[in-house]
């Protein structure tokens, strides 16, 4: 159980993808219930509650810091998709992914390029604002300015 100064520490800095952002790109995937989406440094959780909900897709929040664990886990069951949903406080270059059908993930290219041989074990994966490098990316323009590149493999 977390301690009175973890509760009132403040969450260190992260960057969330936008909420629109995140229902377009979703809509565009379109996951199903078979599917296991997993969120590579989850942040809050928005992604893995937004593809619990509205897709019924069972999803795996990857995180390291122990306060966005704390706050995604907080956001899991205020959103009652704890049976769809689990967040495990870990690095993501550690995590396994086996059975994972879905990676999500809003990172820096250069962790990118490092995680790219652990992917190609995963039937689809969603970067926000980052290409995946190597691979046949598909482009797409949502927002003014965002981009989401998707590759998916056959």
């Amino acid at each position: 159980k977390p301690t009175v100064d973890e509760y009132l520490a403040p969450v260190p800095d992260f960057v969330p993808t936008p909420q629109p952002i995140v229902d377009a790109a979703l809509a565009i995937l379109h996951p199903s219930p078979a599917d296991v989406l997993c969120d590579l440094g989850c942040g809050d959780g928005r992604v893995l509650i937004a593809a619990a909900k509205t897709y019924g897709c069972r999803a795996i929040g990857v995180e390291h810091n122990k306060h966005n664990v704390a706050l995604a886990k907080r956001n899991v069951k205020a959103a009652s998709v704890e049976d769809l949903v689990t967040i495990v406080e870990k690095d993501v270059r550690e995590y396994d992914l086996e059975g994972v059908t879905v990676v999500w993930m809003y990172l820096d290219a250069d962790l990118i390029a490092e995680l790219m041989p652990k992917l190609a074990s995963v039937r689809c994966v969603v970067s926000y604002h980052h290409r995946l490098p190597g691979v046949r990316n598909e482009k797409v323009n949502v927002g003014e300015t965002d981009s989401v590149y998707f590759w998916i493999k056959n």
